[in-house]
């Protein structure tokens, strides 16, 4: 700008200049000077103007990671949370799913949050996620890791379901055969019966006693081994209504909580199991549908409730494709982990079968050994499932000549709970149409799912098997059929 008294000066560039207005003189009387001597004119720098303020946000810590015992008081602190310029308003502590047992954290809203930690049934790491927010709202977030040990190895009840393997008036094999061994140091069996003949539905507990075969003896009437099976028999609910009817998931359900309160008051210590031997399909049903999923569902909310805690394992890794969104939805609220497939088990057999192969790959014999030598229950499930591996393999002949697609896998449920609100809120936004039976996976890629609701679909799924590698899949398949709702 050319120094002059004048109302319009004139701009000079580049340099940069500074410029005072002499007063009381005239606006247009402009008195100029050069940051360089120069001669060139001289601009005031602007004043600062309000509201342009930087917030800065807050640091959050929540403490260091830590170690403690069952029914120990944990505190969590983030007293070491910081704001360098300004106050911290608010604090919210979240517990992240895992294998841990979900607790009720006091003062989740405080600086100071507790719980106390529950029984634990194994090894279990307890996620606390902090969020913290400054007087400008921004906000910053931290966790922290309590870990629990369990020093002793649980006592474990596994109830197996039954129906329709054969007649109540036989007493030669059958399912009563199919358990050889039913009682060890680690593990105890019951076994549930539901009997069409009868209309009624029986809790067993054999013991090394009990002879499967004794129908088979000769001379032996059949009312009289009968009789021997039944009396091993502890419960039992008569009246079953006719197949299809409201009232029968009604019975169902009233008769399999009361055998669920009988193992929970006789084993308050133990670590329960449901497994279901037998057809059916996905959706979150029990028992090839006779059991609807809302009776389901309360038969074992009630089992959880006498037992004050979540079962270990829901194994549906049977015959029936019980590996939909519907049926982790349904069964994940009760358990810890769930064994099940997206495909219908079965349809194959060994290349050369013999009673040595054939109990060495069955999990139901061979758990009484897996709970011996490992220590977690996810050990002891994943070494299930490579015991259905070893079946594959001894049946790869015959898997390739006939293009039997098989898998089975063992899913996180804390996993699952972390995974579901995500993919329903995605599942609603896309809404696009799908069959029940369609493949959850491919579903998600084909509609362009956030990455980090596939990374937690991933997570889902801790161990599987599979003969992928036996043939070339006609079909793409992940482990989680779609919701059939």
């Amino acid at each position: 700008m050319t120094c002059r008294t004048a109302s319009r000066p004139t701009w000079f560039l580049p340099s940069v200049v500074f410029c005072a207005v002499s007063l009381p003189v005239a606006v247009s009387h402009l008195s100029c000077a050069s940051e360089t001597g120069t001669g060139a004119p001289a601009i005031p720098p602007p004043e600062p103007t309000a509201g342009t303020f930087e917030n800065t946000a807050p640091v959050a810590d929540a403490g260091a990671d830590t170690l403690a015992n069952e029914h120990e008081r944990v505190s969590l602190d983030a007293s070491l949370s910081t704001d360098s310029d300004g106050t911290i308003v608010s604090f919210r502590w979240t517990q992240r799913p895992s294998d841990a047992p979900p607790v009720a954290l006091e003062g989740s809203n405080t600086v100071r949050p507790s719980f106390t930690v529950p029984d634990v049934m194994e090894d279990a790491v307890f996620v606390f996620d902090l969020e913290v927010r400054d007087d400008d709202g921004a906000s910053e977030t931290d966790d922290v890791r309590v870990q629990v040990s369990n020093p002793d190895r649980p006592h474990n009840i596994i109830m197996r379901v039954v129906r329709d393997w054969t007649s109540y008036h036989s007493a030669y094999g059958g399912w009563p055969s199919a358990v050889r061994i039913r009682e060890s140091e680690w593990l105890k069996y019951f076994e549930a019966a539901i009997w069409e003949e009868t209309d009624s539905v029986h809790l067993y507990e054999f013991d090394s006693d009990f002879d499967p075969l004794r129908g088979g003896q000769p001379g032996m009437p059949p009312e009289r081994a009968v009789a021997h099976r039944e009396a091993y028999r502890i419960s039992r609910a008569t009246g079953l209504p006719p197949a299809g009817s409201p009232a029968r998931s009604r019975f169902l359900q009233e008769a399999f909580t009361g055998f669920a309160e009988i193992l929970a008051a006789r084993y308050p210590d133990s670590d329960h199991h449901f497994m279901y031997s037998g057809h059916g399909g996905p959706g979150g049903a029990l028992f090839a549908a006779h059991m609807r999923p809302p009776d389901a569902n309360r038969f074992l909310a009630s089992w959880t409730a006498a037992l004050g805690r979540h079962l270990g394992v829901i194994d549906m890794g049977g015959p029936c494709n019980k590996g939909s969104f519907s049926d982790l939805k349904n069964f994940c609220g009760y358990s810890r982990y769930y064994i099940a497939s997206d495909l219908t088990n079965g349809g194959y057999r060994m290349d050369r079968w013999t009673m040595e192969k054939h109990r060495e790959t069955d999990p139901e014999e061979q758990y009484h050994t897996l709970f011996s030598r490992l220590y977690g229950l996810r050990e002891v499930l994943a070494a299930r499932l490579d015991l259905r591996q070893l079946r594959y393999e001894y049946s790869r002949n015959d898997m390739i000549r006939t293009g039997t697609m098989q898998a089975n896998y063992l899913y996180s449920c804390w996993r699952f709970a972390e995974f579901a609100p995500g993919f329903e809120n995605f599942l609603d936004a896309v809404a696009a149409p799908y069959d029940y039976l369609d493949d959850l996976f491919e579903y998600m890629v084909e509609h362009s799912a956030p990455a980090e609701s596939i990374d937690r679909f991933h997570a889902v799924t801790l161990h599987s098997v599979h003969n992928r590698d036996f043939f070339e899949w006609p079909e793409r398949r992940h482990g989680i059929l779609m919701p059939t709702e």
